[in-house]
């Protein structure tokens, strides 16, 4: 958004306890992040302002944030877990009232960047995400010590994450910019009731993840007819959590 709208734009204001943007602006200095960092406390002139909070606003809190934003950004990793804590978080928006939200998935194993398990389950429970999801670099962590975005460290996969989220970010100013209110809002009154009960920890549990299972694949035919009956089907296990899949792996607001 600070490259979009020019210096002086956007400011980030850290809302967070654990203040950590507060503090990976601090370790950058003057040189650090193209843009202001400031606390809840200190005043904010520029035009675009940008609050990271703590993980799961609730309460008074989130409906503060819900009245407040013109788009809730909520990342989240694909895992079982978080996508279970995600089902509440979207439970708890819908009763102070909802509010224009996308999902960013992030932290997304190297394994699952071509298919995802966690943005197909999200998809199908008429989740609004943004078509880009980022990555897990360790050039994220680097750039974190160092105090500077991820396109100012010298290591593997930086200029890599950068791209995700300029991909994010020209969404994001699309979606705020533009359209903004008119196509999330659109976006959430469409997905207010459809995820309910079909994320695993959303209201109503309905037919969850364990529940879904990989479609067979049909053996391969050969000049001898079928072959390899019993290797040509796809060998499943079993997670912890219940969900069937192929041992052979083919996967701040």
């Amino acid at each position: 958004m600070a490259r979009e709208f020019g210096e002086g734009s956007v400011v980030l204001v850290d809302t967070d306890p654990n203040g950590s943007a507060m503090e990976w602006a601090a370790r950058g200095g003057q040189k650090g992040l193209p843009f202001r960092v400031v606390g809840p406390e200190e005043p904010a002139p520029e035009e675009h302002a940008v609050f990271d909070s703590q993980g799961r606003l609730h309460g008074e809190d989130l409906a503060a944030a819900a009245g407040l934003s013109d788009l809730l950004v909520v990342p989240t990793t694909p895992d079982f877990l978080s996508i279970n804590a995600l089902g509440r978080f979207l439970d708890d928006l819908d009763e102070v009232g909802g509010a224009p939200y996308r999902v960013l998935l992030t932290m997304v194993p190297w394994y699952e960047r071509l298919h995802c398990p966690g943005r197909v389950e999200l998809e199908r429970a008429g989740v609004p995400l943004f078509g880009r999801q980022v990555q897990e670099r360790k050039a994220f962590r680097h750039a974190a010590n160092e105090g500077v975005p991820v396109y100012g460290v010298r290591r593997r996969g930086a200029q890599s994450g950068w791209e995700d989220y300029k991909a994010v970010g020209r969404e994001l100013v699309e979606v705020v910019g533009g359209e903004a209110r008119r196509a999330s809002g659109a976006a959430l009154r469409g997905a207010r009731g459809p995820w309910r009960g079909r994320l695993p920890g959303g209201a109503g549990r309905g037919r969850g993840v364990g529940e879904k299972r990989l479609p067979r694949r049909t053996p391969r035919r050969g000049r001898e007819g079928v072959r390899g009956r019993g290797s040509a089907r796809a060998r499943t296990r079993r997670t912890s959590w219940g969900r069937p899949t192929c041992s052979s792996r083919s996967t701040t607001r």
